[in-house]
């Protein structure tokens, strides 16, 4: 070798370092990609689980529902609609961080609220009429006491104009029982108190041995508290993506504050499995005495890779082979019910119920809707306020 190729040599050794810091990372990630994806490839696909399914805001739901982002009472009515399927676990995957403003009800004030109007009236009339005849001279301080009733009762008729979509949602999460709610952490300051945090978001049963691989956050941003509190839990949606945008690793586990969060699907699988204590380390996260369906108790370890961050394995088949039901389908029931309400109303006032021996169809709605709206509280079985008979009414109602 000469003395030139000493030269080369030398200023190639001299450039290492500069490699390294610049390009050696890079270069070594990118090829840890790739490498994680072919073993990704060989290894046998994970099958679909059919009792998880996806609601979609698809195209659909934002041609018959209408301009995105949908109003909360949206939600609240597909909540309604579940609240009778055996759901366990119901995660929104949507973010709910402003109060919205209140919305009138277009169907209330066009087709209910002028009925109401016009039978306050005419009883009135008829009360008149009827105190007119038996005693003229009581008539006067009577008169009073009945245009007060009548205006007391438009008025509480009228209140029903506005709907308070956040009051809605929030009671038909509390009503369903089953909803989980996202935040983020982040990374500025502000997000919510330290004690409420704590208090209706944080894990409950963590255990640390020598844990710090856990990223840490200085603050957290929750939707808001009004919802946060009749949700069973919340989840957080950080997943940062790899250089080339893919999201091939997820963190379960994040700190606030001292204190842990679950990732939004870890939470409701730890409702899954009993809610068992949690026990994070360096190298895995251990569900301990996780209880299964069939009864058995054990222990379930979830490796963590050298961050902390625990490797995904995606499904080979495409998404529109993933179990899911477009929104419209569930809110669109909704809809139908109102349809049927304000056509059982027509039929009533043609007399079409007037020869039953029974109860008329709107009677028996209305009952079927007071017990589910009671069931939400619980079953009251000395009340007849119980699963089964909300089931025989709807039975009887659909063999009619």
């Amino acid at each position: 070798m000469n003395k030139s190729h000493y030269i080369v040599v030398c200023f190639l050794c001299a450039l290492i370092p500069l490699f390294s810091d610049k390009c050696y990372k890079k270069t070594f990630e990118t090829l840890d990609r790739k490498a994680c994806d072919i073993y990704q490839r060989v290894l046998p696909s994970t099958k679909h689980n059919k009792n998880v399914v996806m609601i979609n805001v698809d195209d659909a739901s934002v041609e018959k529902i209408g301009n995105w982002p949908f109003s909360r009472d949206v939600y609240a009515k597909m909540l309604e609609n579940l609240k009778d399927e055996e759901i366990h676990s119901l995660i929104f995957d949507l973010s709910f961080l402003d109060k919205s403003p209140a919305k009138v009800d277009e169907n209330y004030v066009t087709n209910i609220l002028p009925s109401y109007i016009q039978s306050y009236l005419d009883n009135a009339v008829a009360l008149i009429g009827d105190v007119v005849s038996k005693d003229p001279k009581k008539a006067q301080s009577q008169f009073e006491e009945i245009l007060e009733q009548a205006k007391n009762n438009i008025l509480i008729s009228t209140s029903y104009v506005i709907r308070p979509l956040d009051g809605i949602f929030s009671d038909s999460i509390k009503k369903n029982g089953n909803a989980f709610l996202n935040f983020t952490m982040t990374e500025g300051a502000g997000g919510v108190p330290v004690d409420f945090s704590t208090e209706y978001v944080s894990l409950k049963k963590v255990t640390a041995i020598k844990d710090d691989k856990t990223p840490e956050y200085p603050s957290i941003t929750p939707s808001l508290s009004m919802f946060v509190n009749n949700a069973v839990g919340s989840g957080f949606v950080n997943a940062d993506p790899d250089r080339d945008g893919y999201i091939r690793r997820v963190h379960l586990v994040a700190k606030y504050n001292g204190e842990y969060y679950g990732q939004l699907v870890f939470v409701p699988i730890l409702r899954y499995y009993g809610n068992p204590s949690v026990v994070v380390t360096n190298n895995k996260i251990v569900l301990k005495d996780a209880k299964f369906p069939d009864g058995s108790v054990k222990d379930i370890t979830i490796p963590r890779d050298k961050d902390g961050s625990v490797i995904l394995k995606f499904s080979k088949e495409k998404y529109v082979k993933y179990n899911s039901i477009s929104l419209w389908n569930i809110y669109r029931l909704s809809l139908l019910e109102e349809q049927m309400n304000d056509m059982l109303y027509q039929m009533e006032d043609a007399g079409l119920f007037s020869l039953l021996s029974d109860l008329s169809p709107i009677e028996t709605m209305s009952a079927m809707k007071y017990i589910r709206e009671e069931l939400s509280n619980g079953e009251d079985a000395s009340n007849g306020i119980t699963y089964s008979s909300y089931l025989e009414i709807l039975a009887n109602i659909l063999n009619r």
